[in-house]
């Protein structure tokens, strides 16, 4: 692999293909659920957050790295909340994965690198509702890595890796994949080396930009939200536990359908790209599964060495009976794929339509910047509203909280979702109903904001909102 240099296949036969390829995250993110909603909305906030001035892990506390709140405040610096114009923003960190991923396959001789790269491409930025997941941020480095390295630059492979692990941490499992292709010594001495450096680097930004006890309390919380993450979605999945889970994982982000396909044509592998991608897939499996969630998003990572795999190995006419039996499996999964994908975008746009009309109304009793406290997550009512919550952590599971957190501010509004058990404050004011939500003006919340809770008139349908 690195340092090989296998004859690489010529772009030209391939570069409408390559085209097309580039485009489809562009157009692509005409279709992604906007206004954002849960982790995109989240991102969004704090990003919005941070360019009118609030400090990260001070003002706003959440236990994930820097990185994509900040790629998110730039772009609410420039774009406002023309959220649509940020999916096509960030669509260009999915183009450049594009690219990044055809010069793999080029570079590893496969003759399919075109139409391997186009599927590519449909499956990382088409398949995923949102415009916001820290997985399609993190990729464009991870393959930027993998290029680097089989170009044998090994210090720069090893810093692109720990650059793509300050966006998505567990993705920093690449690395075993790197180390176990290289045959000589030294050579992983120099990846491990720039990765390793380029930590040394983030990891002295970090503390001395946002401080040392903050930092601290981000990774302490890292073990906590690991565990209370697995064990409630496992716990969702019924007595199929995490099976359930992966299973709708699979299914959501299409890698089932790729799996299922890398079946029917693998055998043993007999050259070094071929176990290199098996290899590289299962670093990125182990990844995913890591956390215990198997959210679809997770599976991201997992898609460019996959489809490396299939185009690796290849196959011919001559029909087996592994073929035909993981045929018939990639068809099932296929067709679970993009039901999904219809229900799953149908359903996501809903809610945040229902989440945006609750900020709207919040807007209209209490203005922007309201104390506004939420029994359940739902960043998105935050984003919509222009509002704050009574404290920087109030996004944050209780377990996961800073140890010193700054002194709460008592809420003029509260949003119920009724999923969860419920009595109504004493003196609450009832300010309508959206959907399985509910918003009441606290007793505190003053004669204005309680007489503008009753008056205000219903929002108007957020439709021209979504794209």
């Amino acid at each position: 692999m690195a340092g090989d240099h296998p004859q690489t296949i010529p772009v030209r036969p391939g570069a409408a293909a390559l085209t097309l390829a580039v485009l489809i995250p562009f157009v692509a993110a005409l279709w992604k659920v906007e206004p954002p909603f849960a982790d995109d909305a989240l991102f969004e906030y704090y990003g919005r957050a941070i360019a009118h001035g609030s400090r990260l892990y001070v003002d706003l506390w959440d236990n994930k790295l820097p990185g994509v709140y900040l790629v998110n405040a730039v772009l609410q610096s420039l774009f406002d909340a023309h959220y649509v114009v940020h999916a096509v923003a960030q669509a260009a960190f999915d183009a450049a994965s594009v690219l990044l991923f055809a010069f793999i396959l080029r570079r590893n001789g496969i003759a399919l690198w075109a139409p391997a790269a186009l599927a590519f491409s449909v499956f990382v930025s088409v398949l995923p509702p949102s415009f916001n997941t820290v997985e399609n941020f993190a990729l464009p480095f991870q393959l930027l890595a993998i290029a680097l390295w089989l170009d044998g630059r090994r210090i720069a492979a090893g810093a692109a890796l720990a650059i793509a692990a300050t966006f998505w941490i567990p993705g920093a499992v690449l690395l075993v994949a790197m180390l176990a292709a290289e045959r000589r010594t030294k050579a992983r001495v120099l990846v491990a080396a720039g990765f390793a450096g380029m930590l040394v680097v983030f990891a002295v930004a970090v503390l001395a930009w946002f401080g040392v006890p903050e930092i601290a309390d981000v990774v302490r919380s890292w073990g906590p939200y690991a565990a209370s993450n697995a064990g409630g979605r496992t716990h969702a999945g019924g007595r199929l536990g995490a099976v359930s889970a992966a299973y709708h994982g699979l299914v959501g982000s299409g890698l089932g359908l790729l799996l299922a396909l890398l079946a029917a044509v693998a055998r043993k592998p007999t050259t070094p790209v071929q176990r290199f991608a098996l290899v590289w897939l299962a670093c990125a499996l182990v990844a995913a599964s890591a956390p215990g969630s198997f959210y679809s998003h997770y599976f991201i990572p997992a898609i460019p060495p996959c489809i490396l795999a299939i185009a690796a190995f290849g196959a011919d006419r001559h029909v087996t009976v592994q073929r035909a039996a993981f045929g018939v499996v990639a068809l099932l999964f296929a067709v679970q794929t993009a039901g999904s994908a219809v229900r799953n975008t149908a359903l996501t746009r809903a809610y945040a339509r229902e989440q945006a009309a609750i900020g709207d109304r919040i807007r209209a009793v209490a203005g922007a910047h309201a104390v506004v406290s939420i029994d359940d997550y739902a960043p998105a009512i935050y984003l919509a509203a222009d509002a704050v919550g009574p404290d920087p952590a109030s996004l944050a599971p209780p377990g996961l909280r800073p140890s010193a957190p700054n002194p709460a501010m008592r809420p003029v509004l509260l949003v119920h979702n009724a999923t969860a058990p419920f009595a109504v404050p004493r003196g609450a004011v009832d300010c309508g109903r959206f959907g399985t939500w509910s918003l009441y003006a606290l007793s505190g919340a003053g004669a204005q904001v309680r007489a503008r809770c009753i008056a205000a008139p219903q929002p108007k349908d957020r439709t021209s909102r979504s794209t």
